[in-house]
C-alpha cells in the first residue's frame, strides 16, 4: 500500500483513537478486487504524545499466543516513556466480514483494540497474527498490497487537536 494522504479517516472514543486507511487494492473473502478499510483502534494510554500522524505495522502470520513484550496500563501510568515503545501484540481471528477479517487481541488487558484487516494482510486469513506498530519510520515499508514484506505504512491521524 502507497504512503498517502487520500481516503484517511480518523476517530476517537472516550478511551481510544483509531487511524484508518481505505485499502484500494484489496481482496475480499472471495478473492476479488475490492475497497476495503484497514482499522485500528489504540487506547489513548498507550499512544505517545503528539499523537503520530502515521504508523506503522508489520502483520506476521504466528502460532504463538503469549507475548513477553505485552505492557499494561499500570506500567505505562508508571513509566510514560514506554508509550514510547512498539507494540507488539497477538491477535487471533475472530470474525469474517465480506472484505474484512477481525482479529481480538489474546491478552486479558489489550493494547489495541480489535483490528479490521483487509483479507489480503492476513497471511491467508491466519488464526493467529502477530502484529508490531512503530511510531518511528521503519527500513522497509510496503508499497503495493500485493508486497508481502515489511512494514505498512497505512494509517494517519487528521486531527490537528491530539498533537
Amino acid at each position: 500500500m502507497l504512503e498517502s494522504n487520500s481516503h484517511l479517516i480518523a476517530k476517537e472514543t472516550k478511551k481510544k483513537l483509531c487511524w484508518d486507511k481505505e485499502v484500494l487494492d484489496a481482496v475480499d473473502k472471495n478473492g476479488n478486487q475490492c475497497h476495503a478499510t484497514f482499522r485500528l483502534y489504540i487506547p489513548k494510554w498507550r499512544v505517545p504524545k503528539p499523537c503520530p500522524e502515521i504508523i506503522y505495522v508489520m502483520i506476521e502470520s504466528s502460532t504463538v499466543k503469549d507475548n513477553p513484550q505485552h505492557v499494561k496500563e499500570a506500567e505505562v501510568r508508571a513509566n510514560p516513556a514506554l508509550k514510547e515503545n512498539p507494540i507488539v501484540v497477538f491477535v487471533e481471528r475472530e470474525r469474517a466480514y465480506k472484505n474484512t477479517l477481525r482479529y481480538q487481541p489474546t491478552e486479558l488487558e489489550w493494547e489495541i483494540g480489535q483490528p479490521y484487516i483487509p483479507y489480503n494482510f492476513t497471511c491467508d486469513e491466519a488464526e493467529i497474527l502477530k502484529l508490531t506498530i512503530r511510531w518511528n519510520k521503519p527500513d522497509k515499508i510496503r508499497k503495493s498490497a500485493s508486497d508481502t514484506t515489511g512494514y505498512l505504512a497505512i494509517m494517519q491521524n487528521l486531527r490537528a487537536d491530539l498533537k
